[in-house]
């Protein structure tokens, strides 16, 4: 769950957080979603190590397929610094 700081940051810029226990090693994923004109604006943090990575989505994406987005790139984006990578 956000502390109740990053939770007040979050709302004041106008985006929904959200809090993912999943897949990723040591888990916990943060997504913030902010809707930018037609499409919503995806940031996911891999809490333990902060890794970011964003991405733009159109408005008919679920919820789901965002989450399952963010877990991919997040994925790739640690095998790459951890030099598992292609």
């Amino acid at each position: 769950m956000l502390s109740p700081s990053a939770a007040r940051v979050a709302a004041r810029r106008g985006a929904r957080t959200l809090t993912i226990k999943g897949n990723l090693p040591d888990g916990e994923i943060l997504l913030e979603i902010r809707q930018v004109g037609p499409q919503f604006r995806v940031a996911a943090i891999h809490a333990p190590t902060d890794v970011e990575v964003v991405f733009v989505a159109p408005l008919r994406t679920t919820r789901e397929q965002m989450v399952s987005i963010a877990r991919a790139k997040l994925a790739r984006r640690l095998d790459r610094q951890n030099g598992s990578g292609d």
